[in-house]
């Protein structure tokens, strides 16, 4: 069996596992951004 072979065979799992570290960059803005007015208040700030 050469290199591309073993390659060849992981390369699904190796798309799954890259699809999910892309998808939760995006999944935890999603979810961090409608925090953001209370995370001010907590801090006692001001919108910038």
């Amino acid at each position: 069996m050469n290199d591309l072979t073993h390659f060849n065979k992981r390369s699904p799992i190796f798309i799954i596992i890259l699809g999910s570290l892309t998808a939760i960059g995006a999944l935890s803005i999603d979810m961090f951004l409608p925090g953001l007015p209370d995370i001010r208040h907590d801090f006692q700030t001001t919108t910038s």
